[in-house]
């Protein structure tokens, strides 16, 4: 059996910004909010509930323009890149606080959501989100340490 978890996200007005670390990206990341996140300590990572939504909002410019993007995610569980283990939307242009086309240079608002399932197991990961543009190249991924509880 595969442990899995990734960080899922859920639209929520009051989001707390959280230490992310960017990936190698045409894009910047310039912002990542999750609610709830209650990171603390030398070492913090996102605790999230099982059987709870999650919500992220992601802050980003992209260097190109983006007719069409879609998320994916995984999660770094002892090291090993795992995917996501639910299904995600495969056009996540209705995520954006503008509809696609994207302009380049311009800053941009993702936000969308993932139920915690109550089967996924206590464990802590650092989960990767990418947006991919509609050449299927990633237009901007971060990282960031979660616990499921």
């Amino acid at each position: 059996m595969k442990v899995f978890f990734f960080f899922p996200l859920f639209a929520c007005v009051f989001a707390e910004p959280v230490k992310f670390a960017p990936c190698d990206s045409k894009g910047q990341v310039v912002s990542v909010d999750v609610t709830p996140c209650n990171a603390e300590g030398s070492q913090p990572a996102c605790k999230f509930s099982r059987g709870q939504n999650v919500t992220v909002t992601l802050h980003f410019t992209s260097g190109s323009e983006i007719t069409a993007a879609k998320p994916v995610a995984s999660a770094y569980i002892f090291g090993k890149q795992e995917p996501a283990p639910f299904t995600m939307e495969q056009d996540s242009c209705e995520r954006f606080e503008t509809a696609c086309p994207l302009k380049p240079n311009v800053e941009h608002i993702y936000t969308t959501a993932v139920y915690v399932q109550p089967s996924f197991p206590k464990v802590r990961a650092v989960a990767q989100w990418e947006i991919h543009d509609q050449d299927d190249q990633m237009v901007v991924c971060f990282n960031v340490p979660v616990e499921l509880v």
